[in-house]
């Protein structure tokens, strides 16, 4: 529990120093909606977004229990809020389902997700899929987080925030969300053009 609440705010706290300048910029120029949407399932909506950035407009779209299916159900909701960043995280109940999703089904759910927010105008941010208690399911998690990253990094609609690799805490989330602030999409993951 302990080392999910230090990346939730490693998350919040580099989100929070970088978005900043975008977001100031965002607001004066039109109405447009929150600066960032959170979507995902119960690990989003959880969590107080809104306490951890204080200073920016963050909706909470986190629903407890959501899939895939469910996300692409609500995308016009989303996109409805014209929102200038949405970072997702979504998969792991697809997979701890009754009628459990194949790995390629959540990921070409995932595909028409980033489409449908991209194709809108807004950044994406992909955060990897999150090991969970349930080992069994965790090479299917991390085959979903490598196609996820393969994903982002091949199409340029995406930016990935992989919350699971050893590597220095806060490159892993500084790279990818600097894309987001700066308003480019990534070439390759971690460098922005």
């Amino acid at each position: 529990m302990q080392k999910r609440s230090w990346h939730i705010v490693a998350f919040a706290a580099v989100l929070s120093l970088g978005i900043g300048f975008c977001l100031g910029r965002a607001k004066a120029e039109s109405a447009r909606g929150p600066a960032v949407v959170m979507l995902g399932d119960s690990i989003t909506a959880g969590t107080d977004w809104n306490a951890l950035l204080p200073s920016f407009d963050v909706t909470n779209s986190g629903i407890r229990g959501d899939t895939t299916d469910g996300v692409l159900g609500r995308i016009d909701n989303i996109v409805a809020m014209h929102p200038r960043c949405v970072a997702v995280m979504i998969g792991i109940n697809d997979l701890l389902s009754v009628k459990p999703k194949s790995v390629q089904q959540i990921l070409e759910n995932y595909t028409a997700i980033v489409d449908r927010l991209s194709a809108s105008g807004s950044i994406v941010i992909v955060q990897s899929t999150l090991i969970t208690s349930h080992t069994s399911e965790n090479a299917s998690v991390l085959d979903i987080d490598r196609t996820l990253a393969e994903m982002c990094r091949q199409s340029g609609r995406c930016l990935y925030l992989d919350r699971i690799r050893r590597l220095p805490q806060q490159a892993q989330y500084r790279i990818p969300l600097m894309g987001c602030i700066l308003g480019r999409p990534a070439t390759r993951y971690g460098q922005t053009p």
